[in-house]
């Protein structure tokens, strides 16, 4: 089986640090653990132990193919799918405890995907690039601050257990990489809120280096500034997390408001 860069797959072959990664995950045996892109297995051979509810999401035929064969005996549940795709409500749980080392090119896309899935998820544990996983830490005023900071932290608290120098993977990427854990806190904002939060966020981050009054033109006027007592000549990127949730809680009345 050759390596595939262009699908995203960099992978891990010491034994010893896939050993201390599944370490780091604290896996609860009650849970249902769920890999997604486990490739060749390096990682999978570990985590099958540690539950008697294992599911593996894998794209690529050929590594579907290695590992249906492999596990042939095992309870193990193997899925051939896209992980964008997959529909999740063919596992029940209501304790997902998802891991994965993510193909670098739809991480954003699957990071967000867990937001929808929140509510059953128990931990996240996932391999990025590490500039991804700075973006899930980065606060007001860093570079790495931006939409997916705002969307992730809502929902999630994070933490980088790890980071992992190109060598470490085969073939190696071109950029460093970091092991995160993702844990599901109460809700900031009610679920109504996520599709105004992610169109006010796109709408301030698509213009960055705008004034926030004139990125979000099309949603605030001087007035409505006024009533949020927000400073309305920062950028995007200088605005806290609270800041985005009162826009987004005072649009939602607002549109309420309209509809009386």
């Amino acid at each position: 089986m050759k390596h595939k860069p262009k699908l995203g797959q960099h992978l891990l072959t010491d034994k010893r640090l896939l050993e201390h990664l599944v370490a780091l995950c604290q896996i609860n045996p009650n849970s249902t653990l769920i890999e997604i892109g486990p490739g060749k297995g390096a990682l999978t051979q570990f985590l099958v132990h540690q539950s008697p509810d294992v599911h593996l999401i894998e794209l690529d035929q050929a590594f579907f193919n290695n590992l249906q064969t492999r596990y042939a005996n095992w309870s193990v549940n193997i899925h051939h799918i896209d992980i964008l795709k997959f529909n999740w409500s063919t596992i029940p749980s209501d304790k997902l405890h998802i891991v994965g080392n993510l193909p670098y090119y739809i991480s954003s896309p699957i990071l967000l995907q867990m937001i929808a899935l929140r509510e059953r998820i128990h931990q996240l544990n996932f391999m990025l690039q590490l500039e991804v996983a700075q973006r899930l830490v980065a606060q007001p005023g860093n570079k790495s601050y931006g939409r997916l900071s705002i969307l992730i932290q809502t929902f999630f608290t994070s933490t980088i257990l790890m980071e992992l120098s190109e060598n470490l993977f085969t073939p190696p990427p071109k950029v460093r990489s970091a092991f995160i854990e993702m844990s599901p806190i109460e809700p900031l904002l009610p679920n109504q809120a996520i599709t105004m939060l992610e169109t006010i966020t796109q709408h301030a981050f698509g213009q960055r280096r705008k004034k926030i009054r004139n990125a979000l033109q099309q949603l605030l006027i001087d007035e409505d500034w006024e009533k949020l007592a927000i400073e309305n000549d920062q950028r995007a990127g200088d605005l806290s997390v609270d800041d985005y949730h009162r826009i987004c809680r005072y649009l939602l009345e607002k549109q309420s408001s309209n509809r009386i």
